[in-house]
């Protein structure tokens, strides 16, 4: 088992073998073997067949996915009102 940084299991909860627990995450129910926990509540992003190799820094991060998606939406957002700003102040100079 792997516990990030800063992670809580909170009670008496069975954690299973080969799991992985993100940073800062708090753990309120039993996880599966070969699974991956994230979240306040923790909750079981992942889960491997396979015991295989814990792999510290390969955690999921849907926060920082959020974060991603947020961003580049901003960015198209930005574009798209630029091309109006731009047609809008083509048009007032034509008329």
């Amino acid at each position: 088992m792997v516990v990030g940084t800063g992670a809580k299991i909170l009670g008496n909860i069975r954690i299973g073998d080969h799991v992985k627990i993100g940073a800062g995450s708090v753990v309120v129910h039993p996880v599966p073997d070969h699974s991956t926990v994230v979240g306040v509540p923790g909750r079981v992003v992942r889960t491997r067949a396979e015991s295989g190799v814990l792999e510290h820094g390969k955690l999921p991060d849907p926060e920082g996915q959020a974060m991603e998606d947020l961003t580049r939406r901003v960015l198209e957002l930005e574009r798209a009102l630029q091309q109006v700003l731009a047609e809008r102040l083509e048009v007032s100079h034509k008329g």
